[in-house]
Order: structure tokens, then C-alpha cells, then sequence
């Protein structure tokens, strides 16, 4: 489905709710997608983001598990990026990919620890 076709089916069933005296279905139609479609493209990453992090430092397990300080840290960055701006986005951003590297880069440490310590068996 195009974007055009989504815009115009999100027209008709505002136009459908107007004419079934829903003030307020239609009211919440048309705040459902202001702006352009990378600004909502963009309020959906972000959000997915902080979810994540929000997920991650409340059960405080990624690929494994984390410390009670660097807990605190995620959600905070999760509620900073509640806050609209740029600048927000970008912080939750660079922090979500720098944890993903940091556990990806810990992960492997595991794994080389592991296969060290089965050919030291044998």
C-alpha cells in the first residue's frame, strides 16, 4: 500500500467520523500523523528505542545480564528521550548503538574465554 492510498484511507475514515458527530474520533485522526513522513518515520525509531531501553534496564538483561549503575544509566537515556528534540534522539541513539556494540564486543570476549578454557581441558 502506497502512501498516498494510507493518507487517503486515513482522510476517509476522518471524514466518516466527522460525519458520525465524533468530534473527538476525528480529533484524534488527524493528531495520528502530523508532519512529514520521515518526522514520522523518525517519532517511530525513536520511540522503538527507548521501549528497548526502557525493556532492557528495567529487567537489566541484553545479551547478558547488567549492573544496577549501568541500569539506572539506560533508563534514564530511555526517559530523555520522552523529551522531543534532536538532541534527545541523538543521545538515545548513540547510546543504544554504543550498548549494543559493548555487549556484542563482551560477547565475543566470552566466547574466546570459553574456547580457551575447552582447549586447556583437553
Amino acid at each position: 500500500m502506497s502512501f498516498d492510498a494510507l493518507m487517503n484511507k486515513f482522510h476517509s475514515k476522518a471524514q466518516d467520523a466527522k460525519a458520525m458527530g465524533g468530534e473527538k474520533k476525528l480529533a484524534a485522526y488527524k493528531k495520528l500523523f502530523v508532519g512529514h513522513w520521515y518526522n514520522i518515520i523518525e517519532t517511530i525509531f525513536v520511540t522503538w528505542i527507548s521501549a528497548n531501553l526502557f525493556a532492557i534496564g528495567t529487567v537489566g538483561y541484553y545479551r547478558f545480564p547488567i549492573h544496577m549503575p549501568l541500569r539506572v544509566v539506560i533508563l534514564l537515556v530511555a526517559v530523555i528521550l520522552i523529551m522531543p528534540g534532536m538532541v534527545s534522539d541523538l543521545i538515545g541513539v548513540f547510546f543504544m548503538g554504543g550498548l549494543i556494540a559493548w555487549q556484542r564486543i563482551q560477547s565475543n570476549r566470552l566466547t574466546v574465554t570459553a574456547a580457551e578454557i575447552q582447549e586447556k581441558r583437553r
